[in-house]
C-alpha cells in the first residue's frame, strides 16, 4: 500500500529536522521514549518508516517507563508499547518506579518527570546509547512557556524546551548541547519544532495505530492539564493559531537568551555588527544559529525600521543565506524589502514598486 500524503509529509518533516539537529544517520544506538500516547507512537512509526526506507541505519531501542500511578491501565500501556515495538521491529526495554517515589502526592508532576528521565538516562548508559529521543510537540512547547510564565520565570524559563540538551542526572534540565570535547548523553526532540498533537493523531490513524489515552490527561489537579484543557482553549478564541504563536515566542526568547549568555566582549562585538549598513557573511560561518538570528533581527530592525510581520523563519532564511556558499541569492521579506548577498556581504534593499 502506498503512503498517504500525510505519511509522506510527516516522514519528510522528521527527516528534515533530523538533519537540522545533526542527529546520527548510521552506526549509533538511540533510545526512543514511548509512552503509548499518540505523540510517541507517531515518533516510533516515523522512525520505523525512515529505517525501512534506509534513510536511517541506526539501532533503535524503545524504552517505556511505568510510573505505576494508574494500576491496571499502566500495565496495559506497557503491554501495548511492547507489542507495538515488536510490530515496528524495535528492541523493547521497560522500567518502573519504586512505590516509595510516589508515596506522597505532593509535587507529583515533578517527581514523575525526574523518575522518568532517571530511567531513560540509565537505559541509555546500559545500552551505550548517546541519544534519547522524546516526542515533544509545538503544543508541549506552548504549554511549557505558559506554565513558566504563571510561575514567574525569567528569560531562561520562558525560552521553553530546547530541541537538543544534555540529559543529566536531574533529567532534561541539565544544560545545553555539549561541545565536541564534552561528550554526554543527549536528549533530542526531533518533533518539537514542527509537529502538533493533531498531526500526530492523524498520522497514527494513517499508520493503523490506535494510541492509548492516559486518563490522567483529564485530571485538572495538574497545572499542565488545566493549561491544556482550560487556558489554551480560551486563548484560541482570541487567536486560533495561538499554539504556534506561543511556541514561536519560546523559540525567539531562547535565541535571545543564548545571545545574552555570551561573554561581554563577544556580546558587545555582536551588537556592534548589527549596526553596520551591511553584514560580512564570513563572520557567520562558525556562528551558532541563535547568535546569528539575534544579530540579523537587530540588523533588520535598524535597516527596516521595525520587525512587523518578520517571523523567525524569515530570520533563519537570512542566516542560511549568509552561511551558504553561493553568491547573488536573496531573501524576500514582508513590506517590499529583501536581503541580498553580494560580494561577500549581506545588503538590505527596499524594493521599489514598478509603475
Amino acid at each position: 500500500m502506498s503512503p498517504t500524503p500525510l505519511q509522506r509529509r510527516f516522514t519528510l518533516e522528521l527527516l528534515t529536522e533530523w538533519r537540522k539537529l545533526e542527529l546520527p544517520f548510521a552506526n549509533e544506538t538511540l533510545i526512543l521514549a514511548v509512552s503509548g500516547g499518540a505523540d510517541s507512537c507517531a515518533l516510533a512509526a516515523g522512525v520505523s518508516e525512515l529505517r525501512n526506507r534506509q534513510k536511517l541505519e541506526n539501532d533503535f531501542i524503545v524504552a517505556h517507563f511505568d510510573h505505576g500511578l494508574r494500576g491496571a491501565e499502566s500495565q496495559e500501556d506497557s503491554e501495548f508499547v511492547k507489542e507495538l515495538s515488536q510490530e515496528l521491529g524495535f528492541e523493547f526495554l521497560s522500567g518502573s518506579a519504586p512505590a516509595s517515589v510516589f508515596r506522597s502526592k505532593s509535587n507529583l508532576e515533578e517527581k514523575a518527570r525526574k523518575a522518568r528521565y532517571t530511567f531513560l538516562r540509565k537505559a541509555a548508559k546500559a545500552t551505550s546509547a548517546r541519544y534519547v529521543l522524546t516526542a515533544h510537540t509545538r503544543n508541549d512547547q506552548a504549554e511549557t512557556l505558559l506554565l513558566n510564565l504563571v510561575r514567574g520565570a525569567g528569560l531562561s524559563g520562558l525560552s521553553g524546551m530546547a530541541p537538543v540538551r544534555v540529559l543529566g542526572t536531574d533529567g532534561e534540565r541539565s544544560g545545553q548541547r555539549p561541545r565536541n570535547e564534552e561528550p554526554g548523553i543527549l536528549l533530542a526532540r526531533p518533533m518539537l519544532n514542527w509537529a502538533t498533537r493533531e498531526t500526530n493523531r492523524a498520522y497514527c490513524g494513517d499508520c493503523g495505530i490506535s494510541p492509548k489515552e492516559d486518563s490522567m490527561n483529564t485530571d485538572l489537579g495538574f497545572s499542565r492539564i488545566r493549561i491544556r484543557n482550560q487556558v489554551i482553549p480560551l486563548l484560541e478564541e482570541l487567536n486560533p493559531r495561538v499554539i504556534e504563536t506561543i511556541a514561536a515566542s519560546a523559540d525567539t526568547l531562547r535565541d535571545e537568551n543564548d545571545f545574552l549568555s555570551l561573554d561581554a566582549k563577544t556580546l558587545q562585538a555582536s551588537i556592534a555588527e548589527a549596526e553596520n549598513v551591511s553584514l560580512e557573511v564570513r563572520r557567520f560561518t562558525q556562528m551558532a544559529d541563535a547568535v546569528a538570528v539575534s544579530i540579523v533581527r537587530r540588523w533588520i530592525k535598524i535597516r527596516r525600521g521595525s520587525l512587523r510581520a518578520i517571523s523567525r523563519k524569515h530570520l533563519l532564511s537570512v542566516v542560511d543565506l549568509a552561511k551558504s556558499g553561493k553568491s547573488g541569492r536573496l531573501v524576500e521579506l514582508p513590506g517590499r524589502c529583501r536581503v541580498v548577498k553580494r560580494h561577500g556581504r549581506l545588503c538590505f534593499e527596499d524594493v521599489k514598486v514598478e509603475k
